[in-house]
């Protein structure tokens, strides 16, 4: 008789990636529904902006940029690194 291990429990994001259940990370279109409600492409790219100039910090898994729930929680609370937010202009000395 064929035994069938059983598959470990995964949750998908918007996106359809698929994430453990327990995964402290969130995928750009996740993101992009708890900020702006929607997960469309536009919504999508406001989100990717943020990675791109830092003032999201998010790691690459594959091709996709994840990020951690509690990044996301600081940023919302505007707890964020402030010399990440800082104009470049004003980054001079650091």
């Amino acid at each position: 008789m064929l035994q069938t291990h059983a598959q470990p429990q995964v949750a998908r994001g918007y996106s359809g990636d698929a994430l453990p259940a327990d995964s402290p990370l969130r995928s750009v279109a996740w993101i992009a529904k708890r900020f702006h409600g929607d997960d469309g492409h536009a919504a999508c790219e406001r989100v990717r902006l943020l990675v791109r100039t830092g003032k999201l910090r998010a790691r690459l898994v594959g091709r996709c940029w994840m990020v951690h729930v509690d990044t996301i929680d600081a940023y919302e609370r505007g707890a964020d690194d402030p010399s990440i937010t800082r104009h470049p202009a004003s980054r001079k000395g650091v």
